[in-house]
């Protein structure tokens, strides 16, 4: 693959490297924990339609009661949780044009690391952590050097169930287009 791609870096107009920085809103799948965290994604233009990236993301998220009460064990129920998902992944963009409102869609693989902490009334706070393979397919569009994104990690964990969608909002330094 990378061999068929060096001939078209030739014909690339856009400076070669860039840095994705911003903050993504975002939804826990299962549990209703509201999201807010800061992105940073450095990348290199291979031509003008495809990037090559790698993304370093930190969500941090709190949440009462984050599991229902079950009258059966009433220890394990009504959990307060606090914790946080660091994840870093090898990513890749396809860009449909080369204009100023530039339309992609892209996917990254990596690994996402994820720690929680849980208490009620009834227990002491006990924690978990844990690394896991994921994946996050995403679509958006470029405004200039401005990026808008939604995004959705697939965390492939037994011990955790904490996918989630993000609405991403950054912008980016570097990479623009070349004035001969």
């Amino acid at each position: 693959m990378l061999l068929m791609t060096l001939p078209l870096a030739a014909q690339n107009e856009y400076r070669p490297f860039k840095m994705d920085v911003g903050f993504l809103l975002g939804e826990a799948n299962e549990h209703s924990i509201g999201l807010i965290a800061p992105y940073l994604e450095p990348k290199y233009n291979i031509n003008n339609h495809f990037t090559l990236g790698m993304r370093v993301e930190y969500v941090f998220y709190r949440k009462d009661e984050f599991i229902d009460y079950n009258p059966e064990d009433p220890y394990l129920t009504d959990l307060d949780a606090v914790g946080w998902t660091f994840s870093s992944l090898l990513t890749a963009d396809y860009y449909f044009n080369d204009h100023y409102i530039r339309p992609f869609v892209g996917i990254g693989a990596g690994v996402y690391y994820m720690y929680i902490n849980k208490e009620n009334n009834y227990i002491p706070s006990f924690s978990e952590n844990g690394l896991a393979f994921g994946y996050a397919p995403r679509v958006g569009f470029n405004i200039g050097q401005f990026r808008f994104a939604c995004e959705y990690n697939f965390i492939n964990s037994h011990e955790f169930t904490l996918d989630y969608l993000s609405l991403k909002i950054g912008f980016e330094i570097g990479g623009g287009k070349k004035w001969f």
